[in-house]
């Protein structure tokens, strides 16, 4: 499968597919472990217009399948800390977000990092745990009225680095 996709940056006219990715991703996957109003806040925050001022703030990949073109997967980074991730339902455990994150372990090395962060769904925790990251600590979250529950993990990048 790997030889199939392209990890890219993000651009401007990627904004529908990567909408609809993350809709699709928030509708699928977050609803086996949050409420319909959790996921409605998620849904929320995740609009085609914050997508895009985020895109102004953060640096974004796209995982690409070369034959489609069809945006199959995404990560964002600011400064240090991961702020979104997401590999389309259909193509998980095939390596796909195993692609994205080497991507941004590459820019945090080549930027002096020597952790990364990130605020994970329930979801997520397991998936972040075979990366190599560590939970720090389970926070109660408020977003639009609505309470949910993230985790702050940490990787450690120069334990991680082969010499």
């Amino acid at each position: 499968m790997g030889t199939n996709i392209k990890i890219r940056r993000f651009k401007k006219t990627d904004i529908i597919k990567l909408h609809n990715l993350s809709k699709k991703i928030l509708n699928i996957t977050l609803s086996n472990c949050y409420t319909k109003k959790q996921v409605d806040v998620f849904l929320k925050r995740n609009n085609r217009k914050s997508i895009l001022q985020k895109s102004k703030e953060r640096i974004y990949f796209v995982a690409e399948d070369k034959k489609s073109e069809k945006i199959i997967g995404s990560i964002a980074i600011k400064d240090n800390e991961i702020t979104s991730f997401g590999v389309d339902p259909t193509f998980q455990r095939l390596g796909i977000g195993k692609l994205l994150f080497n991507k941004i372990k590459e820019l945090a090395i080549k930027n002096g990092y020597k952790k990364l962060f990130v605020s994970s769904s329930i979801f997520g925790v397991d998936i972040y745990k075979k990366l190599g990251f560590r939970v720090l600590k389970k926070r109660q979250q408020l977003a639009y009225g609505v309470e949910y529950i993230d985790t702050w993990m940490e990787y450690k990048i120069n334990k991680n680095i082969k010499e």
